[in-house]
C-alpha cells in the first residue's frame, strides 16, 4: 500500500499544482501536462546518483566517480518508457546479470556498492 502510494504521489502533485496554475485549464490538458512532469522526473531520478538505490547501498557514477548528471540519466532511463526497448534490456539483464546494462556501458556509467 505505502509502494502505490509512493507511485502515484508524484502524478497527484503535479496535477494539483497544474490545477493551481491553471484554473480554467481542461482535465485533459492537466492531465497532459501531469503526465510530462512526472515522466521528467522520472527520467531524471539517477541524476545525483539514484536516491533509493542509495537506500539499499549502491549508487550510479562514471568512471570519475561522479554521479551522472542531467542527460546522462534521462537517457539511461529512457529505455524504460520505450516499448520494445524496456524488454530487450529486461532480458539482457536477466540473461548477462553480471555485466551492466547496454545503455550504461554506452555513457560510460556503472552500478556500484557503496563503501
Amino acid at each position: 500500500m505505502i509502494f502505490a502510494f509512493l507511485v502515484d504521489a508524484p502524478a497527484l502533485v503535479a496535477t494539483g499544482v497544474a490545477f493551481l496554475f491553471f484554473p480554467d485549464a481542461r482535465l485533459v490538458g492537466i492531465g497532459a501536462l501531469a503526465f510530462i512532469l512526472f515522466l521528467l522526473v522520472f527520467l531524471a531520478r539517477d541524476v545525483r546518483g539514484g536516491f533509493s538505490r542509495k537506500w539499499l547501498g549502491f549508487k550510479i557514477e562514471d568512471e570519475q566517480g561522479r554521479p551522472p548528471g542531467w542527460m546522462r540519466s534521462f537517457l539511461r532511463n529512457l529505455p524504460l518508457v520505450v516499448p520494445g526497448w524496456n524488454v530487450w534490456e529486461a532480458v539482457f539483464v536477466l540473461r548477462h546479470g553480471d555485466q551492466p546494462r547496454p545503455i550504461d556501458r554506452l555513457l560510460g556509467l556503472r552500478f556500484r556498492e557503496m563503501p
